[in-house]
């Protein structure tokens, strides 16, 4: 496909979002211009599919991708603490007499370890016959101790989607 518009199936609207932009910039590096079903079908009213059909074809869109968000589970454990410590000396001297004051200040952070796994569902159909031209589901694992978060499993789901369309000759590298 040439153009493509995206679907995200999700509540979140922050990570529908998030997939939205990524998937729409991965495609792009990939000669395939991506725009967001909510911008052609703003949801303020009910679309039928012969209007869906005509702003399709106006538009020039050969594919639809629907992206389907399952269920996501993390799972976050404390695996240790920092102790910052900051110490403060003023002084002064006023002829043979010297004054000093200190102030120390400790501070403990705690590290969690993090981990993530989310489920997605692709589908790709043609936009004119509707018919479905490919599919995946796609598990997306995350650990570390910093960003395990939707945009990770948002990046993740967009990566796998991105990668498999070029490998099974649907997206040009």
């Amino acid at each position: 496909p040439k153009r493509m518009v995206i679907v995200v199936n999700d509540d979140d609207s922050e990570m529908r979002q998030e997939i939205e932009i990524r998937f729409a910039v991965s495609m792009q590096k990939n000669g395939v211009s991506v725009v967001s079903a909510r911008s052609l079908f703003p949801p303020t009213r009910q679309w039928t599919a012969e209007a869906q059909s005509e702003i399709l074809r106006k538009e020039q869109i050969d594919a639809v991708m629907v992206i389907t968000v399952g269920a996501s589970a993390r799972t976050v454990i404390p695996v240790m603490t920092e102790q910052n410590t900051t110490t403060t000396v003023n002084a002064s001297v006023y002829g043979n007499t010297a004054h000093a004051a200190g102030q120390s200040t400790s501070t403990t952070v705690p590290i969690y370890a993090a981990k993530s796994k989310a489920t997605f569902s692709a589908v790709m159909r043609d936009a004119v016959t509707g018919r479905v031209a490919w599919y995946a589901d796609v598990v997306v694992k995350a650990s570390g101790t910093l960003f395990v978060s939707d945009k990770g499993d948002a990046k993740g789901v967009v990566g796998e989607v991105g990668d498999a369309l070029i490998k099974d000759g649907h997206v040009a590298r």
